[in-house]
């Protein structure tokens, strides 16, 4: 077991990514499906019907699941931002403190 932890920075970023195109493809679902509703002759009004029954219903948690998706992309993304800045102030610091033991600074 490690005393530290590590932080998969790109492979946050690329949870990020990948729930950020999820999201992408559940919002474009409803937009597909409403071109489609209605589009025969015979049984356009029922197709149109089951439509917007089914969205009726799945309209509720499909928005959570839009917004909770959404948030755990933006977290993602953010704790690989916050990892990366804190990595980065603390390596400065680390070479400026091994720059004066040097005797370099």
């Amino acid at each position: 077991m490690s005393d530290y932890i590590q932080v998969p920075l790109q492979s946050l970023r690329d949870i990020a990514n990948n729930l950020a195109g999820m999201k992408a493809d559940l919002e474009g679902d409803k937009k597909g499906a409403d071109l489609l509703s209605g589009v025969d002759s015979i049984h356009g009004h029922k197709i149109q019907q089951a439509v917007a029954e089914y969205f009726g219903e799945w309209d509720g948690p499909r928005n959570r699941l839009l917004e909770n998706v959404g948030k755990l992309g933006d977290v993602s993304g953010k704790i690989a931002d916050v990892t990366q800045q804190y990595d980065d102030e603390s390596a400065k610091g680390f070479n400026q403190f091994a720059a004066k033991l040097k005797g370099k600074e």
